[in-house]
């Protein structure tokens, strides 16, 4: 399966992002409100390895074209819990551990967020279209609002 040019500009830049983030200070937080979403995050990020039994795992929009939807885990509630998940992780430590750079970074990694997610779904849409269907009945970050 061939990955487009605008798949992988956007996946380096997400990657780019979460590594400055990561290596500009300090990441875990000590607050107990902040530790408890930097531990709902992870466990929101092994819920999704778990649901896609890590073999479907994937760091690209890479999708294939017979891939079932199939609505299970945390897909019920919303339908990128990966992106929900790394959004939340990287908040808690921008927030935590303030610093321009990071708060800038992090604006960065939630637009390119976006746009990866708008990009995907046009990919998987135009693959399989059950995914209509899904989309109507789940959110897409924020269980029952968005």
């Amino acid at each position: 399966m061939k990955l487009d040019f605008k798949s992988i500009l956007l996946s380096l830049v997400e990657y780019t992002c979460i590594l400055v983030i990561l290596i500009t200070g300090n990441v875990l937080p000590a607050s107990i409100i902040n530790s408890l979403i930097f531990v709902l995050s992870i466990f929101l990020g092994l819920w999704y390895l778990w649901t896609v039994r890590y073999k479907h795992f994937k760091l690209n929009c890479n999708y294939p074209k017979d891939a079932r939807i199939v609505p299970v885990g945390p897909y019920k509630y919303v339908r990128h819990p990966v992106y929900l998940s790394l959004l939340l992780l990287t908040l808690v430590i921008v927030i935590e551990h303030y610093s321009m750079v990071r708060a800038i970074t992090w604006i960065l990694l939630l637009v390119i967020l976006f746009i990866k997610i708008v990009h995907e779904e046009r990919i998987i849409t135009r693959r399989n279209t059950d995914y209509l269907i899904y989309k109507r009945n789940t959110k897409r970050l924020i269980p029952f609002i968005y």
